[in-house]
Parts: structure tokens; sequence; C-alpha cells
């Protein structure tokens, strides 16, 4: 009798890293982490890109103690799962975060560790940034 295939699908952060542990682990944030993001957005109400739902904040705690935090969610507008780029500004009263180039609003935050799909695109958000061979993320296209 045949098994079918098994794929070594995450179930948590900590499991996308498989190669290259001592250079960089990935979990959720603390509020610590957090609270050193933490300032003034400068826009106008409405200058949001999209509303992140089932949001988490997302640390990659990089070898030298150097951390970056994305977030991960569900985007409203996009109706899709999103990650996005380095976040540079939490506001003081948590609905919004400033990315490089783009503004979010935070609607509904997650809970614990990110569902399977969120980790899924995780996944693959890290192999378009040229990270997911380094650290042995799930090929996910």
């Amino acid at each position: 009798m045949t098994r079918p295939l098994e794929l070594p699908i995450p179930r948590t952060l900590d499991a996308i890293v498989n190669r290259n542990r001592a250079l960089c682990e990935i979990g959720l944030a603390t509020p610590s982490e957090i609270d050193g993001l933490r300032g003034d957005i400068d826009a106008p109400a409405g200058a949001e890109k999209d509303v992140l739902t089932d949001w988490r904040f997302i640390a990659f705690r990089i070898r030298q103690h150097q951390t970056a935090l994305v977030l991960l969610g569900d985007a409203e507008r996009q109706s899709l799962i999103l990650c996005t780029s380095e976040v540079q500004v939490a506001s003081r009263d948590g609905a919004r975060v400033r990315t490089r180039n783009s503004i979010y609003a935070l609607a509904r935050a997650g809970e614990g560790e990110p569902p399977v799909q969120h980790l899924l695109q995780l996944c693959a958000t890290l192999h378009e940034w040229g990270l997911g061979r380094i650290l042995g993320a799930l090929e996910v296209w």
C-alpha cells in the first residue's frame, strides 16, 4: 500500500526556517519589539493602501541582534493574504502602520500562531524576496 505524498507544511513560524537557523529566526513579535516602532504616522485618513484583518507582527531575528518586523494578515480590499515589507512605524494608537512605501489600517488582530494559509504565504514571500532557499522554507507558488 502506498502512502500519499506528505509535504513538510509548517504549522508554526519557527518551523518555516529549516536551514541556516543560526542566521535567522522567525516568530511572533514581542510587545517590546512592537513598542520599539511606536510613533506618529503623518498621513491623512484614507491614505491607507488596504485594511488588514487577522494580522500579526512577525519578527525576523537576524544574527548580530538585528530584528525586522513585518505584518502578515488578510488584506480586505485586495482579498488576499499579504506579508508587508518591513514596518517602519506603528501608530501609537495601534490603528495603522507605515512600511517603506505604504500605510495600512489595522482592524481585528489575530491571536497566536498564524493559520496555515498565512504560513504558506510567508513561505512564498520569502522565496519572492530571495530568502526562501537560504532559510529552507517550503517552496510555495
